[in-house]
């Protein structure tokens, strides 16, 4: 046992968690729940290999009664980002972006990196600086996948800034590239974002932009896709791609059923096998006749993104009347959709 700490499969959730050990007992500390319960799993398995079992009377998942902080939130909080001093101000954001990089480079989580990100977003007075925030964020969401839900909602939340300044071509060329890279590896999550930061930054695509006409984007993002040509961002057709073939081999429920249904709830598609599909199968059908969709039109103009609470505000200029919605549309998991 005093070797707990390299057991296959156990040495991830240990050695990025604080353990203590007393003799024979041990001690292990981990952020959430699941976790916990993951690791204990894997512990268990690994006694069994020697014919040997945890005391159960004393083994078991609690919650913490102390609030325990890793060493580098501590470093985090003895920062301040000035508000008053533009140059101050600079010199702070530079400094809480080392300290993120140089925590980083020792840790495998990106949670310090989305500290940054997050407290970054925060800053206000930032008209001054506004580039020098933009460009830290940008290299970060390039960087550090993780990190991109907090760059997009920045984009989002200062989309005035982004066109006044004029610098909605630099966040396009970003945004698009980092497309690239995510869609060729099926990153959904990061392509979702981009897409839905630069669909409300109005920004425009081309074919090319988004795939081959022999490869079909995932079916979460070929449905987003398929929601900004509703809005006139695509300078091509859907026709493209021989999505409708595609579609119809899959089967209706296939990988493909969300832009199935989708394409003929919204009018995409006039293929009679595609609407009689939707229409004879037993839930779809009543969802159709219901007029239920999974894809929410207004966060293509969201105005503001809280993504502690998950709400977005709708509207490009009309904040005073502007709707909260519970849901992101783009909160996608490699595992599925919400």
């Amino acid at each position: 046992m005093s070797d707990v700490a390299r057991v296959t499969g156990l040495n991830g959730p240990v050695n990025e968690s604080r353990m203590i050990r007393l003799v024979d007992d041990f001690l292990i500390g981990f952020h959430d729940e699941q976790s916990a319960f993951k690791a204990l799993a894997k512990l268990r398995n690994f006694l069994w290999t020697y014919n040997l079992q945890l005391n159960e009377a004393k083994t078991g998942v609690h919650a913490s009664k102390t609030q325990y902080n890793d060493n580098w939130e501590h470093d985090f909080e003895l920062l301040h980002i000035s508000e008053t001093d533009v140059s101050q101000q600079a010199k702070d954001i530079n400094k809480i972006l080392d300290l993120a990089l140089s925590i980083s480079s020792h840790q495998p989580s990106a949670n310090a990196i989305n500290w940054a990100c997050s407290r970054m977003s925060l800053v206000k007075n930032n008209v001054e600086n506004f580039e020098l925030i933009l460009e830290v964020l940008l290299r970060l969401g390039r960087d550090f996948p993780a990190s991109l839900p907090h760059v997009c909602s920045f984009l989002i939340n200062n989309q005035d800034l982004c066109h006044s300044k004029n610098l909605v071509p630099k966040i396009e060329r970003s945004l698009k590239r980092l497309v690239n890279l995510h869609h060729q590896h099926g990153h959904d999550s990061e392509v979702a974002w981009c897409l839905l930061a630069a669909s409300v930054l109005r920004v425009s695509w081309d074919f090319v932009e988004l795939g081959s006409p022999d490869s079909l984007p995932r079916p979460a993002v070929f449905a987003i896709v398929g929601l900004m040509h509703e809005h006139g961002l695509l300078n091509f057709s859907l026709s493209k791609w021989p999505w409708k073939s595609q579609l119809k081999t899959a089967g209706i429920m296939g990988d493909h059923w969300l832009p199935f249904y989708e394409s003929v709830r919204r009018g995409w598609t006039k293929d009679k096998v595609m609407i009689n599909a939707v229409k004879s199968h037993p839930v779809l059908s009543k969802m159709l006749s219901h007029d239920v969709t999974f894809l929410e039109d207004s966060a293509l103009k969201a105005r503001k993104i809280d993504l502690k609470k998950r709400v977005f505000k709708k509207g490009y200029n009309n904040s005073s009347v502007a709707s909260r919605r519970e849901k992101l549309l783009f909160q996608i998991s490699v595992e599925g959709y919400e």
